[in-house]
This record gives C-alpha cells, sequence and structure tokens, in this order.
C-alpha cells in the first residue's frame, strides 16, 4: 500500500513518487523512480529537513551518476552558496539548478535526456553541523514511450471512475434539463391549447351574437315593412271611406253635410160631392192640397276619424233613420237619428 501511494505521488508529480530515507541527524527525500521520453526535459526532486538551521553558507548539495551497466561514478551537479554544473562529461549543457535551499529543496532538471541518461542518481546533503546521513537515491528510465505501471493502472482507473462519474452526473443534469423543458414545453403547449380553445370559443359566441343580431334586424325590418304596409292598407281604406262618405251623405241627404234639406210632398185629394134635388143639380167639387215638408239635418265631420253610415228605411211607419258612429272604438259609437214626420 505504501509502494502504491508512491507510485500515486509520482505520477502526480512528472511521475515521481517520492520515498522517504530517515536517517540519523539528516532526512533525505528523493523520487524512487522516475521515467522521461526520449529527448524531453526531467525533474529529480529531492528535498531534505535538517535539525539545525539552514542557510546558503551552511549547505551543500551534490548530485553523482552510477550507470546501469554499472560503470564509473560521474558527478552531475554541486551546489554551495551557488550552482557549480559540470563543465564536461555527458551531463555538460543538461544539468540545471532548479531547488531552493531555504525551502530545503536540492533538486536538479535535465534537459534533453538522451538514452544514456539511463541509471541511478544519488542526492547527498550536508548543512553543517549536521553532515550524518543516508543519500538519497532515484532511477532514471528513458524510454521512447511512457510505459503503463502499476500507478498508471491506478491513476486510469481512478480516472476513469471520475469520467464515468461526470459522464452519469451530466447525463443526470441533461435529463434534468429535457425533462424540465419537457415539462414546460407541455405547459405551454397546454397554455397555447387552452387559449385556442378559449378563443374559438369567443369567435363561435361572437358568431352567435352576429347571427342574433342579425335574425333580430331581419325580424324589425320585417316587421317595420309590415307596419309600413298596414299603414298604407289602413291609408287607402281609410281614404277611400273619406271619399265614400260625402257620396252616401249626399245621396240620402239631398246635399253637401251642414246644409238644410228641402222636402215637398204633394198630396192631391179629389172629393165628390152629389146632391139631388127634385129637378136634377149636379155639383163637383175638386180639392186640391200640398203640404211642404222642411227638413234640417247637421251633421259634424271629426278630422282623421272613419264612420260608418248606417241607413234603415221603415216605409210602413213613414220615417227614415240614418245612423253615423265612429268605427274605434265601438262601445263609444254615436248615433244620430233624423226622423221623418209621418203625416
Amino acid at each position: 500500500m505504501y509502494r502504491t501511494l508512491q507510485q500515486f505521488l509520482a505520477l502526480m508529480g512528472l511521475f515521481a513518487v517520492p520515498g522517504v530515507l530517515r536517517v540519523v541527524g539528516m532526512e533525505i527525500f528523493t523520487s524512487k523512480e522516475v521515467e522521461a521520453l526520449n529527448g524531453t526535459e526531467v525533474r529529480l526532486k529531492c528535498t531534505f529537513k535538517s535539525k539545525h538551521p539552514v542557510s546558503h553558507s551552511s549547505v551543500a548539495v551534490s548530485w553523482n551518476f552510477r550507470p546501469l551497466n554499472q560503470g564509473a561514478e560521474e558527478s552531475v551537479f554541486y551546489y554551495q552558496e551557488t550552482a557549480y554544473p559540470p563543465t564536461e562529461g555527458r551531463f555538460k549543457g543538461h544539468a540545471v539548478w532548479s531547488g531552493d535551499i531555504l525551502r530545503q529543496d536540492a533538486s536538479i532538471s535535465l534537459h534533453e535526456v538522451p538514452f544514456t541518461f539511463n541509471g541511478t542518481y544519488t542526492c547527498q546533503v550536508r548543512n553543517l553541523p549536521d553532515v550524518h546521513g543516508i543519500n538519497g537515491e532515484v532511477t532514471l528510465r528513458v524510454v521512447h514511450k511512457v510505459s503503463i505501471s502499476d500507478i498508471g493502472i491506478l491513476a486510469a482507473a481512478i480516472g476513469g471512475t471520475i469520467a464515468i462519474v461526470l459522464v452519469l452526473l451530466g447525463l443526470f443534469m441533461v435529463f434534468k434539463y429535457r425533462n424540465r423543458h419537457a415539462n414546460t414545453d407541455m405547459e405551454l403547449q397546454g397554455r397555447k391549447l387552452q387559449e385556442t380553445r378559449e378563443l374559438q370559443e369567443r369567435e363561435l359566441q361572437a358568431n352567435i351574437l352576429q347571427e342574433r343580431e342579425l335574425q333580430a334586424r331581419v325580424l324589425q325590418e320585417r316587421e317595420l315593412q309590415a307596419n309600413i304596409l298596414q299603414e298604407k292598407k289602413l291609408k287607402a281604406s281609410e281614404k277611400e271611406r273619406l271619399e265614400a262618405f260625402p257620396a252616401l251623405l249626399q245621396l240620402f241627404s239631398g246635399e253637401e253635410t251642414g246644409q238644410q234639406n228641402t222636402h215637398t210632398h204633394t198630396h192631391t185629394h179629389t172629393h165628390t160631392h152629389t146632391h139631388t134635388h127634385t129637378y136634377i143639380h149636379t155639383h163637383t167639387h175638386t180639392h186640391t192640397h200640398t203640404h211642404t215638408h222642411t227638413h234640417t239635418h247637421t251633421l259634424t265631420l271629426i278630422p282623421s276619424t272613419s264612420y260608418c253610415i248606417d241607413l234603415a228605411f221603415n216605409w210602413d211607419e213613414v220615417n227614415v233613420k240614418v245612423h253615423l258612429s265612429l268605427l274605434y272604438p265601438l262601445h263609444l259609437r254615436p248615433h244620430l237619428l233624423v226622423p221623418v214626420p209621418t203625416h
């Protein structure tokens, strides 16, 4: 488990897992193994902890290299108050200082690493008077491509798990977002459908009202036309009655209304008297009686009123009844009786 943790930390820090090498007096921490691509840059990390104060003048750092073929050890880098890069050998122009003494960091970096840099690197740190301790070692592997190690598999598993969780979370958010929008769309569609139904109902009611108004107008026009026709008929009938009334009145009264009418009746009586004497003597007397009767009829006509004339004749009693009455109303019809005196 500790090794796995070291490998994971190495992957997070340029594929370097810091191993802890505890010594008496000095503690040095280095990566156990570092892998780098050919021609790239790699950082060899080395940190330390001392019981005494740290300063540029008190700390001395030296890096050495031992190849894989167990060849002679070579100096890679030296630092004390200032950096001393190599001036010869395979690391000339490749090794640079990348640490910070005050932060207890003694790391170096290698530029454009070739395959000849494969081997073990030793980090030695001394802080006067603390000079005892075990050096830290880190193995560098220069490859064409990064190989998949246990930590790589673990990192891939963790990354895959995180990716799956993120994908599931994204799908959940998308599903929730779509459901929300689907519900919103359904609500909008429901509202639009309701509004459409209400609009159709309002249009239907408006059409019904228009039809009713049109029917009412048609009925009013028909009623108006019927009233006009009735008025025309009444006016024509009234005109006919008014035109016929004077003629009838003149026919039976002899003159126009409001004038005197004079009727002359002539009765001739013949009386024959015969007287017989001892002598034959005959007297014949003829008497003629003329009776003149004057009748005055005064009739008052009311304008714009319809009249009805009823004529009744009774020659046995020798009288004539002339009735003049109003047509409307019937119970208020006044009658004018013009008697003719009997002989």
